[in-house]
This record gives C-alpha cells, sequence and structure tokens, in this order.
C-alpha cells in the first residue's frame, strides 16, 4: 500500500492529496506534523518533514519529487506541449514559493517574541507574498475551465493551495476580493471536484 505522510495544513502536502485522488491512485493517508511526530518523521526523511512518500521499499521525499513519481504513473497533470509544461512548472513555482513566504511570516508571528520580531523581513515576506498572487492571477486570466484549457494540471492544484493557506495563515495581508481570477478559478475547482474541499484544513 502507498503511504502519503502529512497534513493537509500544509500546502505542499494538500497538493499531493489532491493530485493523487484525483488520479485515483490508492494510498492511505498518515496525518503527521512536524514537531510532535518529529522522531518518527525524522526515521523516513532525514530533514524531518512532510509530506513524503512510501511506495514499497522506496521513499519519496517533498511535494514536488511525490508529484514527479505521479506523473511517471499517469503524466495526466502536465501540459502536452512542451513550452506549456515548463510553462505550468514556472507557475507552480511560484505557488509554493508563496506559501514558502507565507510560512516565513506565519511563523515570524506566531512563534517568535514580539520583541524579537523582525518588521523589514515581516515586510519582504508580505511584498513577495502579494506580489506572488498577483502574478499568479495574471495567469488565470480568461481560464476555461482550467489554466491549460480542459484539462487540470498542477498549476490549477498549486495556485488554489496557495491562495487557500495565505487566506488562513496571513489574514492580516487582507487578500480577500483582491484576485478576483484566483477566486474564480478556487470556486470552479471546488464545484466540480469534491476532493478540494474534503482537503480543506
Amino acid at each position: 500500500m502507498i503511504k502519503l505522510y502529512g497534513s493537509n495544513l500544509s500546502p505542499f502536502t494538500r497538493r499531493c492529496t489532491i493530485a493523487l485522488s484525483l488520479a485515483n491512485i490508492e494510498f492511505e493517508f498518515l496525518v503527521k506534523m512536524t514537531g510532535p511526530d518529529e522522531a518518527e518523521l525524522r526515521r523516513h526523511n532525514p530533514l524531518g518533514r512532510v509530506p513524503f512518500l512510501v511506495d514499497s521499499d522506496q521513499t519519496f521525499v517533498d511535494s514536488q519529487t511525490i508529484l514527479r513519481w505521479l506523473d511517471q504513473k499517469t503524466g495526466e497533470f502536465r501540459p502536452v506541449d512542451k513550452r506549456m509544461d515548463l510553462f505550468c512548472e514556472e507557475t507552480m513555482s511560484i505557488a509554493m514559493g508563496t506559501c514558502d513566504k507565507g510560512m516565513s511570516l506565519y511563523y515570524e508571528q506566531t512563534r517568535r517574541p514580539p520583541q524579537f520580531r523582525y518588521p523589514d523581513w515581516m515586510e519582504r515576506c508580505a511584498w513577495q507574498i502579494k506580489d506572488g498572487l498577483k502574478a499568479l492571477d495574471s495567469r488565470c486570466y480568461e481560464v476555461h475551465p482550467y489554466m491549460f484549457g480542459e484539462q487540470l494540471t498542477h498549476a490549477d492544484i498549486a495556485v488554489f493551495v496557495a491562495a487557500q493557506f495565505i487566506r488562513k495563515t496571513c489574514p492580516e495581508l487582507n487578500v480577500i476580493g483582491t484576485f478576483k481570477n484566483i477566486e474564480q478559478l478556487e470556486h470552479r475547482l471546488l464545484q466540480s471536484h469534491p476532493i478540494f474541499e474534503e482537503t480543506r484544513p
């Protein structure tokens, strides 16, 4: 049995959960969190992070590697055209990079004592998040029904989880209603595929 370790609180795990489910891959989802489950995570992943996937005697670390593994099995979430495939890859990178900055800002605001917080770093994270979402929003312009026409790709999933993650972890950025193209894509995905709602943290 294929096993996916992680938590859908993580956008990196969530995009894997969604893609595996949409591909009809049978897998066991083991909810694990960095911190309380660190000892167990380190036995599988030298970085002690999630997500990672175990397939028989092989372990695949990091969401990008997991999706690469999935692509080798199905290939259904990649545009056939090579130029569009590269554009899809870049879109995924921007979306996940936006999530990275959202996580950095969240940790700075919630894990570090107020007197030790770094305002310049927080400001930098904030504009990186907003500029990342702005770039993604421009790529969702006139989406019918997905970013690459009739084919749902990893890019759609990445934009979806990134937008929802930022909205949840960085409410002070007040991004609701700002990126309407992304929100329209979210709405379509929630309406057409139950797994997008089922994985909501």
